[in-house]
């Protein structure tokens, strides 16, 4: 039997299923309780299970979206959204909205930061306001391999662009 309920409520009424790397069905919460401690979380993470072990976007958005609702400043799963958005759904002008509402919260957020610079790098090919985005994350945090790679990747196809367009 599940545990007893904290004061207030607790996450766990209902369950999900999802699968396990092993192929292993198992339940987990999806009721939110957001004066739970960790309730976001665990609903977050859950989202996040859906859509890298189940190829559940649609499953994933929904949760995202409900955590989103409950809590509008929870980064994670604005940006986790974001993502469901930029690559599930093609959806570049709401990704971008929910990146900048993540930022809006945040201002210095790596997590939201490289979603956003990707967002305008690999999607809408505009290097220029990619490239201050990485600046910014790469300001809060110097040596971050993804962004540096990103960065080199990005003045390495912004040459190659000019070079076609002046060919």
């Amino acid at each position: 039997p599940p545990p007893s309920p904290a004061p207030g409520g607790w996450c766990p009424r209902g369950a999900g299923t999802a699968m396990s790397r092993k192929g292993q069905t198992f339940s987990l919460p999806v009721n939110i309780t957001p004066s739970v401690p960790g309730c976001m979380t665990v609903l977050s993470g859950y989202a996040t299970l859906l859509l890298k072990q189940r190829g559940d976007a649609d499953g994933a958005e929904r949760l995202y979206r409900r955590v989103v609702e409950a809590e509008p400043t929870y980064v994670l799963a604005l940006c986790k959204l974001a993502e469901v958005r930029r690559d599930h759904r093609n959806d570049l002008d709401g990704a971008e909205a929910l990146y900048q509402q993540a930022l809006s919260v945040d201002g210095r957020n790596e997590f939201a930061l490289r979603g956003l610079a990707e967002l305008m790098h690999y999607h809408r090919k505009d290097y220029d306001r990619a490239a201050e985005v990485y600046k910014r994350v790469l300001e809060e945090n110097p040596t971050h391999v993804g962004a540096l790679r990103q960065y080199a990747e990005l003045m390495d196809n912004a040459k190659k662009d000019d070079a076609a367009a002046d060919a």
